[in-house]
């Protein structure tokens, strides 16, 4: 891109100062747990737990949008949760 022009040469050095490869999320879903409690506690959501179904759904998705579609779910799902435990299908309490 800088070469194109598109892309600011010193722009690009500023930013440029420390590079972290990271696998995508798909590749590492060991860490979904704890994203899971990390984003909770950013939602003040701490007490909300997850059914067995849906860590197993977390750990099997691929997640193409990585860390960022994990989040957007875990904060529509908050949204909509009634009760204290994430099932699948409806999101409330079960007895």
């Amino acid at each position: 891109m800088i070469g194109d022009g598109r892309f600011r040469a010193d722009l690009y050095f500023r930013v440029n100062v420390a590079r972290i490869d990271l696998p995508p999320l798909r590749e590492r879903t060991e860490d979904i747990p704890g994203l899971v409690r990390h984003f909770l506690s950013l939602f003040h959501a701490s007490a909300i737990t997850l059914s067995d179904e849906v860590a197993t759904l977390f750990r099997s998705y691929r997640w193409p949008g990585n860390i960022r579609e994990l989040k957007n779910v875990m904060q529509v799902t908050l949204a909509c949760l009634e009760g204290s435990t994430i099932h699948l299908g409806i999101s409330q309490e079960r007895s």
